[in-house]
């Protein structure tokens, strides 16, 4: 199964190619802390422009890695069959339901991707998965006293796959009905996101 990991540097806006179904005109990205635009002067190999990825208000992600303080890996969880739903009303999608067994086993694998290595997500008949890692610096602009972290991190796991095909193919689907969804948060390290669609 591919992973759709995304390597993230301080220092730097983010470029991901603009060669895809989900393209930003079409769906385009409606975070309350990043933003994803095409740039104007960067092409990709096959001439097409890049997209940069950059925390809304700023030019670059900073350096700040305590954001993730005192989270609570419980609430996040809580947040995320509705910010899913949130998500998909933004593009005009209907809402879906959350399978209790395909949460439990998303909420293992997030762990375990986490924590054991080299573990390998199992495929499922019938069921489509997804899952990335997003390293704790791509949430060091969110203003804590403004934000709820909790509810920005659970509407951000799903910000992140905007402009990837593979990612929004699944948030996006109106074939599969039942989600389950689960995070692993390691306050130095990042968010764990893994969605099962059935």
């Amino acid at each position: 199964m591919k992973k759709l990991f995304f390597v993230s540097t301080l220092f730097m806006s983010f470029f991901f190619s603009s060669q895809v179904k989900y393209t930003l005109k079409k769906y385009p990205m409606y975070s309350k802390i990043w933003e994803k635009k095409y740039d104007k002067t960067e092409k990709d190999e096959d001439g097409l422009p890049l997209i940069v990825f950059s925390p809304k208000g700023y030019n670059t992600f900073g350096d700040n890695t305590s954001t993730f303080k005192n989270v609570s890996q419980t609430k996040v969880q809580s947040y995320l069959i509705s910010e899913l739903n949130k998500f998909r009303k933004d593009y005009k999608k209907n809402s879906i339901s959350k399978s209790g067994v395909l949460t439990s086993k998303s909420i293992n694998d997030a762990k375990n991707i986490s924590t054991v290595k080299d573990y390998n997500i199992s495929k499922e008949k019938n069921v489509k998965i997804v899952y990335d890692f997003i390293p704790v610096d791509f949430f060091s602009r969110v203003d804590v006293k403004k934000y709820e972290i909790e509810k920005i991190i659970a509407e951000s796991v799903f910000d992140w796959f905007v402009a990837n095909d593979e990612g929004m193919s699944l948030l996006l689907t109106e074939k599969r009905k039942e989600f389950g969804l689960g995070v692993y948060i390691s306050e130095t390290k990042g968010v764990t996101i893994v969605i099962r669609g059935k």
